[in-house]
């Protein structure tokens, strides 16, 4: 999925900050929905934006609900897209898993991002790198160009589903 934008903002009013504070928003929205492969609009909540030289950035809290039918397309897809990988007992032992998830009552999830941007100009034509962001790790995962995400593969449980993939990954480790 790509999402491309076209901001509608005069960059010549660089010291507008609402229309920077826009730009971090929507950036934040669109590589979060990108890498949680979601089709609602997570609640984004944008911290304040720091300037380093021209260097802007911004830590920025995330939330969405996710279910087990939210697991149980992640899972599908996942195991679509590495189907060819894997041997038939490891398709089995996912299948299993998926047919058991049931829809139970919504949980909240919450992550938090660093967006960061070279300059007021680039910020504005979307263009950011974006950073897992906690008090533990600090992960590059992806970039946003003009307005287009890219997601980088999630490794070593970075991805707010790691859960999800944890088991994905179990299921696929020992033959049952």
């Amino acid at each position: 999925m790509v999402v491309g934008c076209t901001p509608q903002t005069d960059i010549s009013n660089v010291n507008n900050t609402s229309d920077i504070y826009t730009a971090f928003t929507q950036a934040a929205q669109v590589f979060a929905r990108l890498d949680l492969g979601l089709s609602q609009q997570p609640i984004v909540d944008l911290h304040n934006i720091q300037q380093d030289g021209d260097i802007r950035s911004a830590i920025v809290d995330v939330e969405t609900q996710i279910t087990n039918a939210n697991a149980k397309n992640i899972a599908l897809n996942w195991l679509e897209r590495n189907k060819s990988y894997l041997e038939q007992w490891q398709i089995d032992n996912i299948q299993a898993w998926i047919s058991q998830l049931d829809t139970d009552p919504t949980a909240t999830i919450k992550w938090t991002y660093k967006l960061m941007s070279a300059s007021v100009e680039e910020a504005l034509a979307g263009n950011f790198t974006v950073w897992y962001w906690t008090s533990v790790n600090k992960v590059p995962i992806g970039y946003i160009e003009h307005w287009k995400p890219v997601v980088y593969t999630h490794t070593n449980g970075f991805n707010p589903y790691d859960i999800i993939y944890r088991q994905l990954f179990e299921l696929v480790r020992y033959k049952t």
